[in-house]
């Protein structure tokens, strides 16, 4: 992840330990991963709960690091906001 946006210059990094609530986050971003591939695999592909399980921890382990980067922008978005109107002065 940039320090700054390239765009408007926020600075990203806004104090020490910032993006720890974003863990809640992606916690649940995960979760929910989990629960909707587990159930296609298990009953919409009729696999046993060993294969469900192998298919579930290869797409968390794909999913990840779009996951944690979601969840910093939603994170980061929930305390700043972006205003076009001041970039242009």
């Amino acid at each position: 992840m940039h320090d700054n946006c390239p765009n408007c210059g926020q600075k990203f990094e806004l104090e020490i330990g910032f993006y720890w609530g974003a863990m809640y986050i992606a916690y649940g971003i995960s979760s929910f991963f989990c629960l909707v591939s587990f159930v296609l695999a298990f009953w919409g592909f009729g696999w046993t709960e060993y294969q469900a399980f192998a298919f579930l921890v290869v797409i968390v382990m794909l999913l990840s690091p779009y996951t944690f980067r979601l969840a910093r922008a939603i994170w980061l978005y929930a305390f700043v906001r972006y205003k076009p109107d001041e970039l242009n002065n």
